[in-house]
């Protein structure tokens, strides 16, 4: 008994321990005070929502303080159900972007990202400096990093794609997707309409006609109909969604519906469109080769992809968040 409680107090007397002793002291405290700044920040920016915001905040750190006393009273002090008390870093972290989805105020989003990495830090950081608990850590990431890279690889090979996963950063084809949908890709045949020519593509002239819509409410008029060869073609929000890589890069992909598949002398391209954009992509980036096409969406899973916006600290609501385009 003695010589466990020795080993236990040079454990903690360890610099590593100490961190990671005053990591369990401050996270719930800076968690719960990050939340409380940003409500106030939102209150006084004259939105009434940040003083209600801000009342659940306080009832939350009541709330966890009573499920403390508690764990101790029938759990003990370190034991019984005290174990399986819910982190109080992911609650704040999950307040936090639940903060940030519903107001898109940047500043929620910079304490959540400061929550998770606080809460990857505890996660990551052995509880003790001895050289059995570094190797467990770092053997446990290892093993989670071998563990993702074979599920990439597994649906890679699965749905015929290398880029399985991605996130939607924009809000350039509201309604059918959302900024922070979550999406899964597929590869293989794209449903849209096909036009087959022998001749290239510097060869054709396609013309846009424009249709009647509404943007914000107001009535305008967006891009509608293609014609090329003397055939319509009628740009359908039926036809599967793509994500590319344009040329040029002006971003690292585009999310976008197709509107019209070429076959130019046996080398396919595509025209593109976002649901909440009046115009086309062309000609602002170039026909996407079938090579640029990382795959088309299969399903969205909302809000999830918040995570990775988060971690890449993409706070900012981006252009056209604004706007909502729709089709008379």
């Amino acid at each position: 008994m003695l010589g466990k409680k020795a080993r236990t107090e040079n454990r903690t007397t360890t610099p590593s321990g100490q961190l990671r002793s005053l990591y369990l002291k401050l996270r719930a405290p800076i968690a719960f005070l990050g939340a409380l700044l940003g409500c106030a920040y939102l209150a006084l920016a004259g939105n009434p929502l940040g003083w209600g915001l801000g009342l659940l905040v306080l009832v939350g750190m009541a709330g966890h303080r009573s499920a403390r006393s508690l764990a101790q009273l029938f759990g003990g002090k370190g034991g019984g159900w005290s174990k399986r008390y819910t982190n109080e870093t992911v609650i704040a972290l999950v307040l936090l972007a639940a903060l940030y989805i519903f107001t898109q105020q940047s500043l929620f989003a910079l304490f959540a990202f400061i929550a998770l990495l606080y809460l990857l830090a505890g996660e990551l950081l052995p509880s003790g400096g001895s050289p059995s608990e570094v190797r467990t850590s770092i053997e446990e990431a290892v093993v989670a990093l071998v563990v993702a890279l074979a599920a990439w690889f597994l649906l890679s090979f699965v749905l015929q794609t290398a880029s399985p996963l991605n996130v939607v950063t924009s809000c350039s084809m509201q309604p059918a997707l959302d900024r922070g949908d979550f999406i899964l890709l597929q590869g293989g045949e794209v449903k849209v309409p096909v036009y087959s020519t022998p001749l290239r593509l510097d060869q054709l002239r396609v013309t846009v006609e424009r249709v009647p819509c509404t943007v914000n409410g107001e009535s305008s008029s967006c891009d509608g109909v293609l014609e090329v060869g003397g055939q319509k073609f009628p740009i359908s929000r039926e036809n599967d969604i793509l994500v590319y890589v344009p040329e040029p890069r002006i971003t690292d992909y585009i999310i976008h519906r197709a509107a019209l598949a070429i076959d130019a002398n046996g080398t396919w391209y595509y025209l593109t469109k976002g649901d909440n954009n009046q115009l086309l992509d062309q000609p602002v980036v170039h026909p996407v080769r079938q090579e640029s096409v990382q795959g088309k969406v299969l399903f969205r899973i909302p809000l999830l992809g918040y995570l990775k916006l988060l971690l890449f600290m993409q706070f900012g609501q981006p252009a056209g968040c604004d706007t909502a385009v729709r089709m008379a």
